[in-house]
């Protein structure tokens, strides 16, 4: 599209006579509102190459604010207040020439004469600049017009009256009683009045008779259903997953959860804060956490090969604008790869706002191989479960006390008086030497048979203490029967490894499907940039335990590592020592729920559709299914600690060795701690599989940390620009410096009774539900490309008396079918 261009000679174009131009403008209107008469010709016309991205364009000449519209063009001005004859507007919309009139003709839109003469006149009256009437606030106050006739039956009508008599109309005749009853029954319950309804309401002669209709509409199953459906179009809402394969998922819960909303009649204000943020009030109830499954109700990606960044980009995008439209009636996707070409939305608004639905722990993709439900999520539970689920927690905790109380003192001096003793390994599942490889079927495993045209395997090479294995990265060691265990189960995994660099990411075992795939159901052992990385999950990254070694192993050479893990589900319970050692690590995940087993076999070095152990070299990998002792972890690694103590006397020990001595032997000879951890293993595993048996739906929780967020430069995912926090638009007023920079301050800024949009875009959505059309004919575009209201005072009286009346429903929808103007017949005169 042509820019304007200024040059330093009159252009050469043909003008409308004079005393034509002032006849347009002096036959307008009696005065020019910007906002109302001049903004949305701009906005239509003119904003796409003149508007706020400008910048982006051929000129710098911009329209969409007073201080660019006046602004010295180099001696010449597009706009100078009162003159037409020094501004350029003017003489390029009149133009006849084709390469200077405004819009240029490849932009196929034009201005007839009367917008012209709009335009003009506008100038000529000083060319006033006022903020877009949607982002001004809601009057404190609004006084209902006089009244002007007997026909009004309440506040709304006197607003509309008033417009009526303006355009020189009457009201319409009034329906009968029976087509208002089968009015207002279709509209407040999308069903037809019935017969004995019908005849009721005929035969009524109290003046509260249309009144009492309402109510008991109102106080209908069938009301909250209707208003559930036409709220489940905004949210929307699908029972299945969307994208190819489209199958079916759990969220039903959450419609119910809707029609309870809206048969309550909970206040509209609560109504919007819990389905934002309702897992963020204090002491929230699974009912309230339940609502948030609004955010999650779009679709979610199952295709192979997915991205995750990519399509969980898309999600908080989906997030941020369903939002934006079913609260505030902007645009804000418009934003989402550049400025907003007509509202004052720049692109780094749109990430700020996106910050606040960015903050949870969720994959960009589902599981394709599990029916594990998209993470964050919780258990539909019914009351009976919810109590057969506390029974369960106590007989958990119970268990949990009488281990810790079972500290075998007696047992132990006993058993210390049979030493010295032998070392043998209890609970030991799996022991791989690579020293000599007695099975076929192993040196199948490790040595595959590849085709010539892949030479590279597996190899046997020097190790830690004879042979060692060096693996490919993508030739997996699978080890058959062994390690299914539950998350109740406690486990232990013993290996040595030589990594020759800190790759990014190098699966070294695992027992799982597959990562993305899966959602890593299952256990793993994984190198992250080098630092040692155990998980159990059943779908990563929302329900799952993951700890991570502070500090990367050093490469090349030899390091002993250990997993340990205890079988309560918490990464407290999950522990890494290296070289016999605790290591330091960090808590990544603390939130595993539901099951980890699968059909998988325990694997070396390989995962599907994933970074194996590439040039990485392992050696002496055994598993346990028991958790180990601290003592005998560094017997794994200098193979003398353990046997040391074991040899001697009981009389030559020390206190501090007996000391070490007695966690090991819980751990391995003790009966009575045996049997106790035998009922907490038992107790664990019946609520487990209580829990593996309910429904789960998805829901949102916030991360602890916050995940950073970044403007994304024309919006792709992996084009990282500036950091930025979560925040509101600037074209509205601030938050609050008290309200969390999170879901519930933005619900809490929403609602706030200086925000300009949240009840205008309320009250004229169910205006529209009611009589058809909106008071704003475009409900999801409040913005400059939006209608401005046709009534714009009583959207505001209806806007404030919302808000006044603590956003009640009820109320407001009383107000409008009560009305006399709902009252009008459909049938009216040319």
């Amino acid at each position: 599209m042509y820019m304007f261009r200024f040059s330093a000679s009159v252009p050469k174009i043909t003008l409308l006579p004079w005393a034509t131009v002032l006849a347009l403008t002096t036959a307008g209107l009696a005065d020019v509102s910007f906002d109302r008469d001049v903004r949305p010709i701009l906005s239509d016309r003119c904003f796409q190459c003149h508007g706020p991205t400008a910048k982006n364009q051929k000129s710098d000449f911009r329209l969409d604010t007073e201080a660019h519209a006046l602004a010295d063009l180099g001696g010449y001005f597009g706009i100078v207040q009162g003159n037409l004859k020094k501004s350029e507007v003017h003489f390029r919309i009149h133009s006849d020439d084709d390469d200077e009139i405004m819009p240029p003709l490849d932009s196929n839109r034009t201005l007839n004469d009367a917008e012209k003469a709009i335009l003009d006149q506008w100038i000529q009256e000083g060319a006033k600049y006022d903020i877009h009437w949607a982002l001004k606030p809601v009057p404190a106050a609004i006084t209902a017009p006089a009244a002007q006739s007997d026909w009004a039956s309440n506040t709304i009508d006197h607003f509309i009256v008033e417009k009526m008599n303006a355009a020189g109309l009457r009201p319409a005749g009034e329906s009968t009683r029976a087509k208002w009853l089968r009015r207002v029954t279709f509209d407040l319950t999308g069903l037809p009045p019935t017969i004995e309804a019908i005849d009721a309401f005929l035969a009524a002669t109290s003046p509260k008779a249309y009144a009492q209709v309402v109510d008991g509409l109102l106080d209908s199953d069938a009301y909250a259903e209707r208003m559930a459906t036409e709220w489940m179009d905004v949210a929307r809402y699908s029972d299945t997953y969307g994208y190819q394969r489209d199958s079916e998922r759990f969220v039903w819960p959450w419609r119910d959860w809707l029609i309870r909303a809206f048969r309550s009649n909970m206040a509209y204000s609560e109504f919007i804060t819990l389905q934002l943020a309702g897992d963020l009030v204090p002491d929230a109830t699974p009912d309230q956490i339940l609502a948030t499954t609004f955010n999650r109700l779009h679709s979610h990606k199952k295709e192979g090969g997915s991205d995750l960044e990519e399509f969980r980009v898309e999600y908080v995008a989906d997030r941020t604008q369903t939002a934006s439209a079913a609260f505030l009636g902007l645009t804000m996707e418009c934003a989402r790869c550049h400025d907003h070409k007509y509202d004052p939305i720049p692109t780094r608004d749109y990430y700020r706002m996106s910050a606040f639905f960015a903050n949870i722990a969720e994959s960009g993709m589902m599981s394709y191989f599990t029916d594990a439900v998209p993470t964050p999520a919780m258990p539909y539970i019914t009351d009976t479960q919810r109590q057969e689920f506390d029974v369960a927690t106590g007989l958990i905790q119970d268990a949990e006390k009488a281990l810790t109380a079972t500290t075998c003192q007696p047992a132990f001096d006993a058993w210390l008086q049979t030493l010295p003793l032998q070392l043998q390994w209890t609970g030991m599942t799996a022991q791989i030497s690579f020293d000599a490889l007695e099975s076929q079927k192993l040196r199948n495993d490790i040595l595959p048979d590849h085709p010539a045209k892949c030479p590279q395997v597996n190899t046997i090479v020097p190790g830690k203490f004879d042979q060692a294995l060096q693996l490919t990265g993508d030739d997996a060691v699978k080890i058959p029967n062994v390690g299914a265990y539950a998350r109740e189960h406690p486990f232990a995994v013993s290996l040595w490894l030589n990594i020759s660099n800190a790759s990014p990411r190098a699966v070294v075992y695992h027992r799982t499907k597959a990562a993305e795939d899966a959602g890593s159901l299952g256990y793993e052992f994984l190198l992250l940039d080098g630092k040692p990385t155990a998980t159990l999950a059943h779908f990563w990254p929302g329900d799952a335990i993951r700890v991570q070694a502070e500090n990367a192993l050093t490469p090349n050479a030899w390091q002993h590592v250990v997993i340990n893990y205890d079988g309560s589900s918490t990464a407290a319970g999950l522990n890494i020592f290296i070289n016999g050692q605790p290591a330091k690590t960090r808590i990544v995940r603390d939130h595993l729920t539901r099951r980890i087993t699968n059909k998988e076999e325990l694997t070396i070095g390989e995962r599907f559709r994933d970074r194996g152990f590439k040039h990485g070299k392992v050696d002496a990998f055994s598993m346990f299914d028991r958790a180990l002792a601290p003592i005998e972890i560094a017997q794994l690694y200098d193979g003398i600690t353990l046997e040391g103590l074991l040899g001697r006397s009981a009389a030559d020990l020390s206190e501090a060795e007996r000391s070490e001595l007695l966690p090991y032997f819980q751990a391995a000879i003790s009966t009575e701690t045996a049997d106790a951890r035998t009922t907490l293993h038992d107790a664990r595993a019946a609520s487990n599989r209580k829990m593996d048996g309910v429904r789960s739906i998805m829901i949102m929780r916030e991360m602890k940390a916050q995940r950073p967020t970044y403007v994304l430069t024309r919006g792709g995912y992996s084009d990282h620009g500036e950091a930025v926090s979560a925040g509101t638009p600037t074209a509205l007023p601030p938050m609050p410096p008290d309200l969390p920079r999170n879901r519930l301050g933005l619900a809490r800024w929403l609602t706030a009774d200086n925000n300009p949009l949240t009840a205008r875009v309320t009250v004229n959505r169910y205006w529209q539900m009611i009589f058809g059309t909106g008071l704003v004919r475009t409900p999801e575009d409040f913005g400059s490309q939006g209608t401005p209201p046709t009534h714009p005072e009583l959207l505001d009286w209806l806007a404030r008396d919302f808000m006044n009346n603590t956003w009640d429903l009820h109320r407001l929808l009383n107000q409008m079918v009560l009305s006399s103007t709902y009252r009008q017949s459909s049938v009216v005169t040319p």
